[in-house]
């Protein structure tokens, strides 16, 4: 429905900017990343239903599409949307998809829509073609040349719970994915977060605490940005971290959400030490990460 609204903001507003302006992060960002499918159907083709650009306007545009200029946050909203929008105007493809990001200009703005395409592989609402297999749980991540498969598995594990794993048998797939391995298990927590969302932050904090050492920091980084993202804020990621059992995991944790919140969402130190106060406030090491 949020994508449906960002569609017809980009029709009203004429461009990007005016449409992000007009966007929120309400359901995951949806606006912006619909504004972006827009921009690149373009209204000269838009009436016609089953009219697809071509390659090289796909890549065309997806070179334009993105102001430097954009705060980070927005920036990453909008080459993230532009890899979903990429992947639906390839007709479900990979390859063309992601040979479409390559059209962007430096590594983190490609490795940000490469992150949408996989996205929009796993989670597309329609139920289009998924690139993925019946009884390989790190397809098509293991298929993928190497610089593709760092993105493909911060996603892949969404596939893995939809072929009904568990956590623990999740955490053990994803030791069997080699140098990707830690991208793996943050894909676990970000699936995990949505638990927190609903009153769980406990039970999502002993699921993480099954792992050990650097997965379960893995872990909680994908708890913690995952909630941040949904919200911009820290109401949900501050309470999960202040509910993990061991005072070391909550000031790691409080770590990663304090730096995340600040160099992605430009937050001051005395905005943050707010929210730390009002999100958990029974715990001085978050306020002690805001200022440092």
């Amino acid at each position: 429905m949020v994508h449906a609204i960002g569609r017809e903001t980009f029709r009203l507003k004429g461009n990007i900017h005016e449409s992000f302006a007009a966007c929120d992060q309400t359901c995951h960002s949806g606006c912006y990343h619909g504004s972006v499918e827009r921009f690149l159907r373009g209204e000269a083709i838009y009436a016609l239903t089953d009219k697809h650009p071509s390659q090289a306007e796909l890549k065309q545009k997806a070179a334009a599409a993105c102001d430097p200029a954009l705060p980070m946050r927005l920036r990453f909203q909008c080459l993230h949307g532009l890899g979903h929008a990429l992947m639906f105007f390839s007709r479900y493809e990979l390859a063309p998809a992601l040979g479409a990001c390559e059209a962007l200009a430096d590594e983190w703005s490609r490795s940000s829509c490469y992150g949408g395409v996989f996205m929009e592989n796993v989670f597309n609402a329609a139920g289009e073609k998924k690139n993925f297999s019946a009884t390989d749980y790190h397809a098509p991540c293991n298929r993928l040349d190497a610089q593709y498969r760092r993105e493909c598995y911060m996603m892949q594990t969404s596939r893995m719970v939809e072929m009904g794993l568990s956590a623990p048998a999740v955490f053990a797939q994803c030791e069997k994915a080699g140098d990707y391995r830690t991208p793996c298990v943050q894909s676990a927590g970000r699936d995990l977060s949505n638990f927190v969302r609903v009153g769980d932050a406990r039970g999502t904090a002993r699921t993480c605490e099954l792992a050990a050492g650097d997965d379960r920091l893995a872990c909680v980084r994908g708890v913690v940005y995952a909630l941040i993202d949904n919200t911009w804020d820290g109401r949900y990621a501050l309470p999960f971290c202040a509910a993990l059992s061991q005072a070391g995991d909550q000031e790691s944790c409080f770590r990663q959400g304090v730096q995340y919140l600040r160099s992605v969402f430009d937050k001051p130190a005395a905005e943050i030490a707010g929210e730390c106060s009002r999100y958990a406030a029974a715990l001085t090491s978050c306020a002690v990460a805001a200022v440092r």
